[in-house]
């Protein structure tokens, strides 16, 4: 409303205009029309703003591509742009390029119809050739399912952004580059970098390669890309990446890309013919990386066996506590022992993408398995389609049970029966989950369920084979106690052959026990046939977080087992 009439208004007795968002303030202007478009300009006017979600301002739609307003974004120091349905295929075009002059942090997330962030074309075209340094510091990008470009031009004559400290791109699968040349080459205070599932195939566009360039980021702590088929290589052409403050070095997912090279021994060679393409260069040159400093590490197999057969002697990671490999094969699990060496102080182990049947498997590892259960607490496991054992099992002994181990956590794994069939003592495990392995008929046994006394969570989710959580040893006997001394959270979920938690006789007691969710388990009569104590359970959770609870759980389990039989018949 940006006037009240456009014909004379007499309001003799009107002294005074109330605005229904502020009860004490009060508008007035001379008369009535001067005072409604005095609001209305106050509204609109963001130039006092510092900080603005675009999508809370359906009214912007008419002023953020407008010449004559570019004022009014001035002061911004925080945009947040979601889901904005009126934004054209460019966020910033020469009009709004003001917002730069004090914008610090930009997110832009759900923008289904955008092309280009900056329009940097545009601003050349415009004239826009007086160069200023953006302040921006903090670039998030998300779910932009156009997004080909966030610059599409080198802006090196327009703008600089050598204040940019983290840049977070997600979900772009139209997006062919991160950064044009000059503004890869200006990022002194860069601190995180991270890519995940998008469509790039470089990092840096250069479209020809005149000498070898280095890349220096000396702030740079956080490097983390994920789930990027398409990713060849940071840049094309010769380059050197200098990263003296890494920290962390996640590369997953990536397998066009090579990580580590040593003394330039794969660096890209020249192509003697036209049809043969050059090789891309590998991400890292050993010799530049600051090993001292890496405390998480993501390695796939290829690389792995490179450090250890190409220059273990030389290369050490004295600090790295998490570690994941990926794409391990049969042939490389030799490794693990020189892996240790090289890290010697892993204690969070993930493995995923691998088509071994025994992750530790043979008697001549055991110095490895020692040192995984003496210093290893959290192992994960995913997508490992062979996998059958995580130890083998004809030799585990007390020094090679993983008695430090305090989370695991296992996930598509579907040829694996139980977590451990033999007799070992998981004294220290907090955290036990196990999901979407479809062949598991059982998750642990009565006698290793005893020894889970630092227990505090515990999940099973879509496994359909399970029939009971427990499985009864038959040699033992029925009449003893089972007790989960610290669980305080258990998760049955989307099991469709699940009876019980236990089909033995034993008395469990659940002394810690204060949420208990269990949902699509339409085969579940009971708990557990023995005696059951849960002091301090007063309902369980089913489906669409629903609350239930009659007298106690097995009478609970019984009542909801009877109520999906009577619902089946309809």
């Amino acid at each position: 409303m940006e006037i009240f009439s456009t014909g004379n208004t007499s309001t003799p007795d009107l002294q005074e205009v109330q605005i229904e968002e502020n009860n004490e303030q009060n508008y007035w202007e001379a008369d009535l029309n001067r005072t409604i478009n005095k609001m209305f300009m106050d509204k609109i006017s963001f130039c006092r703003f510092t900080h603005l979600t675009l999508s809370d301002y359906p009214e912007l739609r008419d002023f953020w591509y407008g010449k004559e307003y570019h004022n009014l974004f001035g002061n911004l120091k925080s945009l947040v742009v979601q889901k904005c349905e009126f934004l054209l295929d460019v966020l910033f075009t020469s009009n709004t390029l003001q917002v730069l002059h004090k914008l610090e942090e930009l997110e832009v997330w759900n923008c289904d119809s955008l092309v280009t962030l900056f329009d940097v074309k545009e601003m050349k075209s415009n004239g826009a050739m007086v160069k200023q340094a953006s302040k921006l510091k903090k670039l998030t990008l998300s779910s932009l399912p156009k997004l080909k470009h966030i610059w599409n031009a080198d802006p090196y004559e327009i703008v600089s952004f050598e204040n940019l400290c983290t840049v977070e791109v997600v979900e772009c699968k139209s997006l062919i580059y991160l950064f044009p040349l000059s503004v890869c080459l200006d990022l002194p205070y860069i601190e995180k970098l991270n890519i995940y599932s998008c469509g790039v195939e470089e990092i840096v566009a250069r479209k020809e390669e005149t000498t070898q360039i280095t890349f220096s980021f000396p702030h740079l702590s956080y490097l983390r890309f994920r789930h990027l088929e398409n990713l060849k290589s940071f840049c094309f052409g010769k380059f050197t990446l200098e990263c003296p403050s890494l920290k962390t070095l996640n590369v997953s997912q990536c397998e066009a890309l090579q990580m580590f090279t040593f003394n330039n021994s794969i660096l890209q060679q020249p192509h003697q013919t036209k049809e043969i393409p050059p090789i891309p260069q590998a991400l890292f040159s050993i010799e530049k990386l600051s090993c001292n400093l890496l405390e998480e590490l993501a390695l796939n197999g290829k690389d792995a066996m490179m450090i250890i057969n190409g220059h273990m002697e030389e290369v050490k990671f004295p600090k790295v506590k998490f570690l994941r490999m990926e794409c391990v094969h049969d042939t490389q699990l030799t490794c693990w022992n020189d892996l240790l060496e090289i890290f010697p102080n892993v204690v969070n182990l993930q493995v995923r993408t691998s088509s071994v049947q025994t992750l530790f498997p043979v008697e001549e590892t055991a110095h490895c398995n020692t040192t995984i259960a003496q210093q290893v607490k959290e192992l994960y496991l995913n997508d490992m389609e062979h996998l059958k054992h995580i130890w083998h099992e004809d030799f585990l002994s007390d020094q090679l049970v993983p008695r430090n181990l305090e989370s695991l956590i296992i996930d598509t794994c579907p040829s694996m029966v139980n977590v451990v069939s033999y007799s070992v003592s998981f004294q220290n495990l907090k955290e036990l989950s196990v999901e979407n392995c479809k062949g598991m008929t059982h998750l642990i046994t009565s006698s290793i369920a005893k020894s889970l006394v630092q227990l505090e969570r515990l999940f099973v989710i879509n496994c359909e084979m399970i029939k009971d959580v427990v499985n009864v040893d038959e040699e033992e006997e029925a009449e003893e106690n089972i007790i989960f001394e610290n669980l305080e959270y258990l998760k049955l979920s989307i099991l469709n052959s699940l009876r019980s938690f236990c089909y033995g006789k034993h008395a469990l007691i659940f002394p810690s026990l204060i949420e208990f969710v269990v949902e699509e388990c339409p085969q579940m009569e009971i708990f557990s046939p023995g005696s059951i104590i849960a002091p301090f359970l007063r309902e369980v959770e089913v489906e669409n977080k629903r609350k239930r609870w009659k007298d106690d759980l097995n009478t609970t389990i019984e009542q909801l087992f009877k109520e999906i039989q009577v619902c089946n018949k309809f």
